[in-house]
């Protein structure tokens, strides 16, 4: 990984306070008012650099000062625009990097004096960091149909990257650190970025180890609906379902061998996941936000650590996993027939779509099922 991703300059303003405590600004307007408190630079301009993805660290210098941000880029940001970096894991259009670890109100006093002079000269350098501030990796999710300038940053970003099926092998090409799944945590190098690409049934097989570990693991979901976001970034696996809210508590205590997609208003999800664990035996969900720049973010874990961090308003998703012990769990450890074809040399392919056909059966999940049975026999 090379330093230098990107470059801008801004000027100083004497609007400036930078006493914003959720962000941090680099405007490319000329002028702003002392409301907005966010800013720490105008006239932002792009002097070189694409964009970025992953761990970064964000120098500003301006004199004989500077400040360092720690914090994860957004690779949906277009460089020449505003640039956002936000202690939240919200990712705007104009968000160049979220979960931040300095905000505008953390900046040294000092350095802000500068700041508010008008013919300060300031730089802004975004180097690749050696891994997230908070000391975990990553699993980045993403759709083979992701934009590929956003596909391109990923790969760079990444120490590792899976490609699930042929479409994302033809996508990632000759790459040396290209490698098949599944993975485990002595695969990753320590606070590492895992890239699984697939075109369909994310993420398989290939990091369930770690989507079960998020102390260690924080997860992204790229070229993603909220939907999918939250079913991927499940450790558990098995049949999904995804609910109609006219129709909640009744399917929330239908099928609990299943994981089971819900969007619901955010101050019933108190109500949800009381159900959840009564009706069901779920302990355990993923939650996202519904738009697009809230669910590149998941988080799985416990109900009560989930509904702590909750939004308190507008919808959010949620898919709620099986009960402990019932296997989403919906595949057998083994199946006689599935064995009994392979056995009499039916190709692994033909086996994997014949069971693809079940309603309850993805193509991607079919084929890692068949190719299980094949290693055992």
């Amino acid at each position: 990984m090379t330093d230098g991703m990107l470059l801008l300059t801004c000027r100083g303003s004497a609007e400036i306070r930078a006493t914003h405590d959720r962000t941090l600004e680099f405007t490319t307007d000329s002028a702003i008012t002392g409301r907005a408190t966010c800013v720490v630079g105008v006239d932002a301009a792009l002097v070189s650099g694409g964009r970025v993805a992953g761990p970064v660290r964000v120098t500003i210098t301006c004199g004989d000062q500077r400040a360092v941000v720690r914090a994860l880029a957004s690779s949906a940001w277009r460089p020449g625009g505003r640039a956002v970096i936000r202690r939240s894991g919200v990712r705007l259009a104009n968000t160049l990097a979220t979960d931040a670890d300095t905000t505008a109100a953390d900046l040294p006093r000092e350095l802000v004096s500068l700041l508010a002079r008008p013919d300060a000269e300031i730089e802004v350098r975004v180097d690749r960091d050696e891994g997230r501030w908070d000391g975990r990796g990553g699993v980045v999710l993403c759709h083979a149909g992701a934009d590929p300038e956003r596909l391109a940053a990923e790969i760079a970003a990444a120490d590792v990257v899976v490609a699930e099926d042929q479409e994302a092998r033809a996508l990632v090409g000759d790459a040396a650190r290209v490698v098949g799944g599944p993975l485990g945590e002595a695969d990753v190098p320590e606070g590492g970025r895992v890239l699984v690409l697939a075109s369909e049934d994310l993420p398989g097989a290939s990091v369930t180890a770690l989507l079960g570990a998020p102390e260690r693991f924080a997860v992204e979901c790229v070229g993603l609906p909220a939907p999918l976001a939250v079913a991927a970034a499940s450790p558990a696996r098995g049949r999904l379902l995804v609910g109609d809210r006219s129709r909640r508590r009744e399917q929330v205590r239908s099928a609990p061998e299943s994981r089971l997609v819900l969007r619901v208003p955010a101050s019933s999800l108190e109500a949800v996941f009381a159900d959840a664990e009564r009706l069901r035996g779920t302990r355990t969900a993923a939650l996202a936000g519904v738009a697009a720049s809230a669910c590149e973010q998941p988080r799985w874990g416990e109900l009560d650590a989930l509904l702590a961090e909750a939004p308190r308003g507008g919808d959010v998703v949620c898919c709620l996993d099986p009960a402990p012990g019932g296997a989403g769990e919906d595949e057998p450890g083994e199946d006689p027939f599935v064995a009994a074809l392979l056995a009499e040399g039916v190709p692994a392919r033909t086996v994997a779509m014949a069971l693809a056909q079940r309603p309850d059966w993805g193509r991607k999940a079919a084929y890692d099922f068949v190719l299980r049975h094949r290693s055992r026999g």
